[in-house]
């Protein structure tokens, strides 16, 4: 019932969303904005590692939601150094358009090609310390703790490459899943998904490797 009595309305003020809703026509409008996500804290990373804000690009305010379209591609999203998405956990969508902020439900989602979305959680890749396969598993919880690391998801696991490491070839307990070709980009990270998938991402494609209980065999898509 209270539902349906509250209003709400947003505006741009100095190029930032601004909520306000009040209860009944007889009431004053109150400003809520504190209470939402803080746009200012929201930060992304492009390809080349260089971090941008929203005010770096085109953004605007249909009904009660805040639009953001990215300049450049962008490959995380970050909100007070806790990382909503990376492309490099999950790169099966490709890199996204626009974030949408929607300021009612204080909710993210990534929107990409063809109409995909994928709503963003703040605690996406909080882990627990644990031991997989003999690697020692960190808790990420800042993009610094991405850099060079292994930690959980929630499927299985992900290991980031080192900046300077040059993988040619990857092995589960099922023997080698994936060796890389000839001309074929060096992975920047790894997913594992159980023994029998693993997933190889670069910067321009991701590469799946899959044990039908006989063999593997390799399928590759193109980000960019």
């Amino acid at each position: 019932m209270l539902e349906e009595k509250l209003e709400y309305k947003a505006e741009l003020v100095d190029g930032k969303p601004v909520l306000c809703c009040k209860f009944g026509n007889d009431k004053d409008w109150n400003n809520i904005t504190n209470l939402r996500y803080d746009v200012e804290k929201l930060t992304f990373n492009s390809l080349d590692n260089k971090k941008f804000t929203f005010s770096n690009c085109s953004n605007g305010l249909k009904d009660l939601t805040f639009a953001i379209m990215f300049s450049c591609v962008c490959s995380e999203v970050i909100y007070k150094d806790q990382i909503l998405w990376s492309y490099w956990v999950n790169p099966f969508c490709g890199y996204p358009i626009k974030l949408l902020f929607n300021l009612k439900s204080n909710t993210l989602a990534l929107s990409f090609k063809q109409n995909k979305l994928i709503p963003l959680n703040i605690n996406c890749y909080n882990t627990t310390n644990s031991d997989i396969s003999g690697k020692s598993i960190n808790s990420v919880n800042t993009v610094n703790d991405m850099i060079d690391g292994i930690f959980e998801i929630e499927n299985g696991f992900v290991e980031m490459i080192d900046k300077d490491g040059c993988v040619n070839t990857v092995e589960t307990s099922l023997g080698l899943a994936w060796r890389r070709e000839p001309e074929e980009p060096f992975p920047v990270s790894v997913i594992y998904q159980g023994n029998n998938r693993v997933v190889l991402v670069s910067r321009n494609q991701f590469t799946t490797c899959t044990f039908n209980g006989v063999q593997w065999s390799r399928n590759t898509t193109k980000t960019l």
